[in-house]
């Protein structure tokens, strides 16, 4: 499994490290020559200024307090502090030392290039003015012989110190050239990483928008054999009531009379059935007599004869009464058996002793009284 290159905050803090050990090692480094001249010069007993030698060991330990700095405080300033220190130190020199004016832009040059590696270009754009404003400076005093010239031994140990700090500025220079490389190859990698997984990405939301698309198409066709399944179970609905109703018909035999006739086992459902078959037919007819003849029902469970009492009970609730008819030995054994009392009940042997009273009250209504008159009219005769 190939590495993946760390993010940019990662190689932003990394870098920002390497250039802090660069400043710790660089300053270490121009400390350690400064150092070195200054024991060599006392062992060898070298005909040096002293104010030289004190000059140096001041710059030893200003570089070597950077040096510290920078092992406790990792920030970003260390880069500035550096390249400020270096340019305040050349400039100090080469105002202390007139006769170092020939040399004085290669010792400038230095500051300019720890400039260029640590510094932005901005900043490395300042250090630049600041350099030259420095030797425009140094030159006109040096015209006016208000500088005073150095000795020749002091000038050679300064031309050693500062040949010394160029080689080492510039083998940090091509190290730092290489971090930079080596920075820029991960952060390609990381530009490379960063599009492979955009494109990926990109190619998991086309399939998620593809998968939400399929979903939606599933949805919707479900959806529309759903309402046809409703359909069609409506239609089955609707059947099933029109065959339960045309099993258990209520059939008007006189003006408020209609007859039910049970032909069969009753079963529970079936007996749920006809008790709202029973009432359907009672309120949209406007029956007031109900007669229901089982006749044709061999034998009556508990739950069935349960039911007979109970449709009675319905009916007379809407204003209806119920008359019992055909009522066999078993069925009769078995509404006593779950007690109903069957002086509650209407009950008739068979339809016909059912529907003659019925009948007759209905005739006598309809015939005339024998108050009624008839006048006969000449139209009549003709």
């Amino acid at each position: 499994m190939a590495a993946i290159p760390p993010s940019r905050a990662v190689l932003d803090d990394l870098h920002t490290r390497r250039r802090n050990l660069l400043v710790q090692r660089l300053a270490l480094s121009l400390a350690g020559i400064h150092v070195a001249v200054v024991l060599a010069s006392l062992g060898l007993a070298l005909p040096i200024v002293s104010g030289v030698l004190v000059l140096l060991g001041v710059m030893a330990s200003l570089y070597l307090a950077i040096a510290w700095i920078t092992t406790r405080a990792q920030t970003r300033a260390m880069p500035t502090l550096l390249v400020g220190f270096s340019l305040c130190v050349m400039s100090a020199v080469t105002f202390a030392n007139g006769g170092l004016l020939g040399i004085a832009p290669s010792v400038l040059n230095i500051v300019l290039v720890l400039a260029s590696i640590l510094l932005t270009p901005r900043s490395t754009a300042i250090v630049t003015v600041a350099c030259l404003l420095i030797l425009g400076l140094l030159a006109v005093l040096t015209a006016q012989n208000l500088v005073i010239p150095a000795s020749t031994p002091t000038i050679s140990l300064y031309t050693v110190i500062f040949a010394m700090q160029i080689g080492i500025v510039g083998v940090f220079a091509y190290l730092h050239a290489r971090w930079h490389q080596h920075d820029i190859a991960q952060l390609v990698g990381l530009a490379d990483e960063t599009a492979a997984q955009n494109a990926q990405l990109v190619a998991q939301q086309a399939a998620l928008v593809q998968q939400a698309e399929e979903l939606e198409a599933q949805r919707r066709e479900t959806a529309a054999k759903t309402r046809e399944l409703q359909t069609t179970l409506d239609k089955l609905r609707q059947s099933d009531v029109a065959l339960r109703r045309s099993q258990n018909p209520l059939v008007p035999v006189l003006d408020g009379v209609v007859v039910m006739s049970l032909v069969g086992e009753l079963e529970s459902s079936r007996t749920a059935h006809v008790l709202e078959d029973v009432l359907h037919g009672i309120e949209t007819r406007g029956s007031h007599t109900l007669v229901l003849d089982v006749t044709g029902v061999p034998s009556l469970h508990s739950d069935a004869a349960q039911a007979i009492p109970q449709v009675a009970q319905a009916a007379r609730l809407l204003g209806a009464r119920l008359i019992l008819v055909g009522v066999s030995p078993p069925v009769a054994h078995a509404l006593v058996g779950i007690g109903v009392d069957l002086s509650s009940l209407d009950i008739a042997s068979d339809l016909q002793s059912a529907l003659a009273p019925i009948f007759l009250q209905q005739t006598l209504r309809l015939a005339p009284s024998a108050d009624t008159h008839y006048t006969i009219t000449p139209e009549h005769i003709h």
